[in-house]
């Protein structure tokens, strides 16, 4: 049996992020040493307002999030938006938004007895199977399987 993958940084530490996909280099949010972080002082100042709007009333998880949107809220263009969270968290955009994602997506399958297509929605997945297919590469499982493992170990 594969082990459970948990996340390294739960809610309460405002960073949400998979162990296996995990951004260990923003360790130094959880001690509150932010200028610890990789990047120069203005990557991780736009990257710490990026994670804040994102996870202020779980933004992550709307469909509608495009980086035109982000560009304008965060006023900064969309080359050194990029810039920014490939210095600091060492993904892409659209791989921290997943990562994002898919940690609620294993928190409700974990919490609820949701179908798992309505997780995927709820967590900003237009399609099923890109959440199935992203869920599985990250946790080497399907959510299936993931939650019916959970509940085994309840």
């Amino acid at each position: 049996m594969k082990s459970i993958k948990t996340p390294l940084l739960s809610y309460s530490n405002r960073d949400i992020c998979p162990e296996s996909i995990s951004l260990p280099a923003l360790q130094p949010i959880i001690t509150g040493r932010e200028k610890d972080l990789p990047g120069d002082r203005s990557q991780r100042e736009l990257f710490l307002r990026l994670r804040e709007y994102l996870v202020k009333d779980k933004n992550f998880t709307k469909t509608s999030i495009d980086t035109s949107r982000l560009v304008t809220t965060l006023s900064t263009n969309r080359t050194y938006l990029f810039e920014a969270v490939k210095s600091v968290a060492g993904k892409t955009l659209q791989e921290y938004i997943n990562c994002l994602r898919l940690e609620e997506g294993r928190k409700l399958l974990e919490t609820t007895d949701e179908l798992i297509e309505s997780i995927a929605a709820v967590c900003g997945y237009n399609s099923v199977r890109t959440f199935y297919r992203l869920f599985r590469s990250t946790y080497e499982m399907s959510p299936a399987v993931y939650r019916k493992m959970v509940k085994s170990v309840k």
